[in-house]
């Protein structure tokens, strides 16, 4: 018989006393979840776990797990949830989550696809897979999917703001503005849908309205470095680089000198030709970070463009030595144009650090075309291809990278006409647009 006894004249067994500390442990969890102390939040419910079987639990562990980054656990309780409740929308809809971080599209769509049956009505349901397709590159049926979450909630301002991030980041432009539209509408204080807005403004060749969208972020928060630092690089997206120099330098000199903004500013002393004015804008930008690579390329491109190529491989031994990423292939680039120029053997240099890079990923073309594996019409067509703002940036890079190429190699009729290709396609503020203003200027003076 199981003892029991009385405390405030409730009976009290253990197995109260069990419950009762599950849900203190639950409790807790919970709380530990709110405060992001995610490691504390799955020691919290998994006593809850070893003490009852919880669905509750389950999920927020999952939650826990996947914020810490352990995927792998976080599927683990994603599976145990499905399993627990088979027929509750909440074990398919969070377990999709976990599949979303994993970048398993098709499973989480699948799981989406099953929350929205079992509640058809669960707009956030309609929201993941939207989301979900757009990574997957199913734009018209995610759009369709985002549509219908905002019209389940109409008045969920984070509904069409999310939805609008989704379409920024799938490069749907013009979708995203209608959705930041509806967020800017139920939510007209949060200036951060305004800069998002704005970015989509930006990608539209609008840049009226983008800068309309930054000013009205900076009327309700003056002191917005993120807004100043967007009015900046808008003014640069237009062509205006005198204007994003101001507005780099009131940025730096009202609160933010961070390395990035006096790199950028420097890019843009540089575009204008004004070298020595970049050198000490990018030295700024070093003295904060000595180790900023993106300052370091930059410097890399000034000593090109003045001639000094000796420095400037010097800078790019230093850069690929660095380990690689996301930059290394142009930084491999930019190597072998000024070994070209400055007349130097760096085949092997080619070979090794292209060796070692994920030969599917523009600009690896361009090296291919660099070490003659590819010609210059199968390099060009490898860069028309994606959507149009891909495809554009990538010929602009293409016609770019061989137009200075044959510059160096005193081909100088093919390189012009390339580099007039370049200066037609290319957007404004683009590393491969500044080439080809440089090498458009004089390229028998660099070149000689």
């Amino acid at each position: 018989m199981e003892t029991s006894f009385f405390l405030g004249g409730n009976p009290y067994t253990p197995a109260l006393e069990t419950r009762v500390q599950a849900h203190l442990y639950f409790r807790l969890g919970l709380l530990d979840l709110r405060s992001q102390r995610f490691a504390d939040a799955v020691d919290d419910f998994t006593r809850e776990l070893n003490l009852t079987s919880s669905f509750a639990a389950l999920v927020n562990r999952q939650l826990a797990y996947r914020e810490l980054g352990n995927l792998d656990a976080a599927l683990l309780d994603g599976n145990e949830a499905v399993k627990k409740a088979p027929m509750r929308e909440l074990s398919y809809r969070e377990r999709a989550q976990t599949y979303f971080a994993r970048h398993d599209d098709q499973a989480t769509i699948r799981d989406y696809s099953t929350a929205i049956a079992l509640e058809p009505g669960d707009a956030y349901a309609w929201l993941g897979r939207a989301i979900a397709r757009y990574h997957s590159n199913a734009p018209s049926d995610a759009m369709q999917d985002a549509a219908h979450a905002m019209d389940i909630a109409p008045t969920d301002d984070w509904v069409s703001y999310r939805a609008g991030l989704a379409q920024l980041d799938a490069h749907q432009y013009t979708d995203a503005v209608q959705s930041f539209n509806a967020a800017i509408r139920l939510a007209p204080k949060d200036t951060r849908r305004y800069l998002d807005r704005a970015k989509a403004y930006d990608a539209l060749g609008d840049i009226s309205s983008a800068l309309s969208d930054v000013k009205a972020a900076l009327a309700q928060n003056p002191d917005d470095k993120e807004a100043l630092f967007r009015s900046a690089l808008l003014y640069e997206h237009a062509g205006d680089y005198r204007r994003a120099i101001a507005e780099y330098t009131y940025l730096i000199d009202h609160g933010n000198p961070s390395a990035s903004a006096y790199q950028y500013r420097a890019d843009d002393f540089m575009t204008l030709g004004q070298d020595a004015l970049a050198v000490r804008s990018v030295d700024d930008a070093l003295r904060i970070k000595p180790d900023y690579r993106p300052a370091k390329f930059l410097k890399m491109r000034l000593a090109f463009y003045t001639h000094d190529y000796a420095r400037a491989l010097e800078y790019g031994r230093n850069l690929l030595s660095a380990g690689h990423g996301s930059m290394t292939a142009y930084h491999l680039i930019w190597y072998h144009l000024s070994a070209t120029v400055a007349n130097k053997d760096d085949q092997r240099v080619l070979t090794e650090t292209a060796d070692h890079l994920d030969t599917t990923e523009w600009p690896l073309p361009v090296v291919a075309f660099y070490r003659g594996h590819l010609d210059e019409q199968q390099l060009v067509s490898a860069a028309q291809t994606g959507d149009s703002e891909t495809s554009r940036s990538q010929t602009c890079e293409a016609y770019a990278y061989i137009g200075a190429l044959y510059l160096g190699e005193n081909r100088v009729n093919d390189g012009r006409r390339y580099i007039d290709q370049a200066l037609d396609v290319c957007p404004p503020g683009f590393v491969e647009n500044e080439l080809a203003m440089h090498e458009r200027a004089d390229p028998s003076a660099r070149h000689q």
